[in-house]
């Protein structure tokens, strides 16, 4: 699938626009976004009419992280459809150990 709306969920502004740099470098024509709070990215994409394809969540957020978001997001049976991709600088271990051991997926 080829995406063509991105939403990045990321409070570190600066790891934002490297990230949409790296995706305009692609050439593509493709939308990328970005909000920096997770609790108003669910409120707005709880309100929006069009979806993006697919979403990077941050992992490690203030207020609400990205595991949490990822829970809210799958219990909308509309946002459940959106494809989501978990980031993190955080060592695989720590990921590993925080991931719940449970089917996730549509």
């Amino acid at each position: 699938m080829l995406y063509k709306d991105i939403l990045l969920i990321d409070d570190d502004t600066d790891d934002a626009e490297i990230f949409i740099e790296a995706v305009i470098s692609l050439g593509k024509d493709i939308r990328c976004h970005y909000n920096t709070d997770a609790v108003m990215a669910l409120d707005e994409l709880r309100l929006s009419e069009k979806l993006p394809d697919l979403i990077f969540i941050n992992l490690n957020m203030p207020r609400l992280n990205g595991f949490d978001l990822i829970q809210l997001l799958q219990n909308d049976s509309r946002l459940k459809q959106i494809d989501v991709i978990l980031m993190s600088s955080s060592s695989e271990e720590i990921i590993r150990l925080m991931t719940p051991q449970r089917p996730f997926g549509r």
